[in-house]
């Protein structure tokens, strides 16, 4: 299996070279690299072209934009997981718009980011949970809630079974191994449940099923 191309970009050297040596050890199939957010980021990009780039935007969201502007531009391959602990929601909205795929709290636990990861690297969406609700509580503030007994009736009961391994954090492959099913059907169901939800990630299905 190929490795995953991690850039870390953060302005805590301590940090960064700690989640590196933490990462080297707990994601097998990873190649981790650092770099200062302010100083070399682009230039570590274009050098190493990584299939993520794991972000802290809280001291620098409008560098960061720019950062992520030229990632959609130059670097389209690679996924963006932002991990910070910025809490300034209309920043948080604008930032989701510039087409990341994770928005992580700073807080999160080593071996659930290393579950992040992977499931970036499969092509998921992830939000950390309080992001998820506030998000859902934006959208539902903004008269946009949705009669959700209904499309909770909607859902078939392997669907239903499908939406609870998710709510437990567990991958597509991991699904797919407990209901014995093929990776690919699981991917389906979970597409499934997610239109019909009209959920944007996978957290977000989850915290719209348990409401």
């Amino acid at each position: 299996m190929d490795k995953i191309q991690v850039v870390i970009a953060d302005d805590s050297e301590v940090y960064r070279f700690g989640l590196k040596e933490i990462l080297e050890r707990e994601l097998i199939r990873g190649k981790i690299y650092t770099c200062d957010v302010e100083c070399d980021l682009i230039e570590v990009l274009k050098r190493y072209h990584p299939d993520i780039l794991l972000i802290d935007i809280e001291h620098h969201v409008d560098d960061c934009t720019k950062i992520l502007e030229y990632i959609n531009k130059e670097l389209p391959q690679t996924k963006k997981i932002i991990l910070t602990h910025l809490e300034k929601y209309h920043e948080f909205i604008a930032i989701l718009r510039l087409g990341i795929q994770a928005y992580l709290s700073k807080n999160i636990k080593i071996q659930s980011l290393i579950k992040c990861i992977d499931l970036v690297a499969e092509g998921e969406f992830i939000l950390s949970p309080p992001e998820a609700i506030s998000l859902i509580r934006f959208f539902y503030q903004g008269g946009h809630r949705r009669d959700l007994s209904d499309i909770k009736g909607s859902l078939s009961s392997r669907e239903r079974s499908v939406i609870s391994l998710v709510a437990k954090g567990l991958t597509n492959k991991e699904i797919a191994e407990k209901l014995y099913v093929s990776e690919n059907t699981t991917k389906v169901h979970v597409r499934n449940i997610m239109e019909k939800l009209h959920a944007h990630t996978r957290q977000e299905a989850v915290s719209l099923i348990t409401e």
